[in-house]
């Protein structure tokens, strides 16, 4: 699976605009916090893939 950082940065950046208590957070809960999202970010792109295979795999409209 090829990287996208650029997408992840941009959920990232996303996230940081919309949270101003992010600041307050410890070096450490904010790494968390960040490590979260990026795995959120993976998995959703990943069931979507697997979306489009299963569709493209069954022919038929539903």
């Amino acid at each position: 699976m090829p990287r996208t950082v650029p997408a992840g940065w941009s959920v990232v950046r996303s996230f940081l605009k919309r949270e101003p208590r992010f600041a307050r957070l410890s070096r450490v809960q904010q790494l968390q916090v960040l490590l979260l999202g990026i795995r959120y970010r993976k998995t959703v792109v990943c069931a979507m893939k697997a979306k489009v295979e299963e569709l493209l795999a069954d022919p038929k409209p539903k």
